[in-house]
């Protein structure tokens, strides 16, 4: 048994000298393998975030797109009606007529508009004729400021402006001074603005704080 024993761990001493790389090309392309496996698992991982985020932010419209019905009416008498509010704007067809809502809902904020504007004082130049010259002064003539961001966004796709309201009500606006605020406001758009420094150089190195924002007065020169 010994001789056995002897002979059997001489060969395997034999066959590691005689191939030592083989333990090392095991290994390689155990490395190898587990890296490709780590890389796919990465990516996929990856997808389901993000898909699993959009799918989530967006399945209203994704069941729409698809046609899928998440919610059903269920009662325990057909004959009632299970609607407890029903639209007031719907055609024939029962599909809703969004020319009709989008005319209801302007004329509400028309109103709205009206009720809520305060007239502390008037020597009686309000209402004003039509036919009568009147000049808008003013940034916000121009670039007109509708709304935010989130729940403040709107369409402005068809807001009036400025001209188009005081037009549409029978007013003669001064054009000149419409179309100089709109090239003030282009240039000032389109002039670059000088980097602020980080710190005030009067402020000491060892508390240094952010400068405060200079506020320059605007000049602004009007036409002849």
């Amino acid at each position: 048994m010994r001789f056995v024993s002897f002979f059997y761990d001489r060969i395997s001493t034999s066959k590691g000298a005689l191939c030592p790389h083989r333990k090392g090309k095991v290994s390689m392309k155990r490395t190898k393998l587990l890296a490709l496996l780590t890389s796919i698992s990465c990516i996929l991982l990856t997808i389901v975030l993000v898909g699993s985020y959009f799918t989530a932010a967006y399945a209203m419209m994704i069941n729409k797109e698809l046609g899928i019905v998440t919610t059903s009416v269920v009662t325990d008498d057909p004959s009632k009606n299970a609607t407890y509010y029903a639209s007031s704007f719907l055609k024939e067809d029962g599909t809703r007529d969004d020319d009709a809502l989008t005319a209801w809902q302007k004329a509400l904020c028309e109103q709205i508009q009206g009720e809520g504007s305060v007239l502390l004082t008037n020597n009686g130049a309000l209402p004003m004729e039509k036919g009568l010259g009147v000049t808008v002064f003013g940034r916000g003539a121009v670039d007109t400021i509708y709304g935010g961001t989130g729940s403040g966004q709107v369409d402005t796709s068809k807001a009036a402006t400025m001209t188009s309201a005081l037009t549409a009500a029978g007013l003669n606006v001064n054009t000149a001074m419409m179309d100089w605020y709109s090239a003030q406001i282009a240039q000032r758009k389109t002039r670059p603005t000088a980097p602020r420094p980080a710190c005030s150089p009067n402020m000491r190195t060892s508390r240094r704080r952010p400068a405060l924002p200079r506020f320059r007065q605007t000049r602004w020169h009007l036409p002849a």
